[in-house]
């Protein structure tokens, strides 16, 4: 009797360190019970809500919440949440923004130009913001955006990428081979 009670313990024991060590064993349903609501808000007013229906396709819909948000291990979450750090699977794409005016972007320099990380659709995808004919309006919301471009001492070349021969391929013919 001793000795399966010792082997049940240590069966017990052995799940739970497995589930420790893959983060909390928080299953993607446990949060969207919450934040699949389209009205939840942080406190500062910001939208923390995920659209389940656009997150499962997208790029990051394969993995769990926790796999980004590590430093949640449970409901409640703390006031203040760590910043979701890209860097952990992108390396080498954080590499290569140092030392670029992009680094700097005041929210998120990953999510400046590719969108809500959890919409985020592969490159081939018409929904994605990198998506060829999609490049000049992302673009366009820095270089097209004055105040940005005075900032970084740069002439807001929007308007004359899209009045251009390369533009109006994109925007008019739908050539995704044209210069975005």
């Amino acid at each position: 009797m001793k000795t399966v009670r010792r082997i049940a313990l240590s069966v017990a024991l052995l799940a739970l360190l497995l589930l420790a060590r893959s983060g909390n064993g928080q299953a993607n349903t446990d949060c969207l019970a919450c934040h699949g609501d389209a009205t939840m808000q942080d406190a500062a007013g910001h939208s923390i809500a995920v659209d389940e229906t656009k997150f499962d396709p997208s790029i990051h819909g394969a993995q769990k919440c926790v796999d980004c948000h590590s430093t949640i291990k449970g409901y409640p979450h703390p006031d203040q949440v760590t910043k979701v750090k890209c860097d952990t699977c992108h390396a080498d794409e954080a590499a290569g923004l140092v030392g670029s005016v992009h680094a700097d972007r005041a929210e998120h320099p990953c999510t400046s130009c590719h969108g809500n990380a959890h919409t985020i659709y592969p490159k081939t995808d018409a929904r994605s913001n990198v998506y060829p004919l999609n490049i000049p309006k992302t673009c366009g919301n820095g270089h097209g955006n004055d105040p940005v471009a005075k900032k970084h001492g740069l002439p807001n070349v929007y308007p004359h990428h899209m009045d251009s021969i390369h533009g109006l391929a994109l925007s008019k013919e739908g050539l995704l081979v044209a210069a975005n």
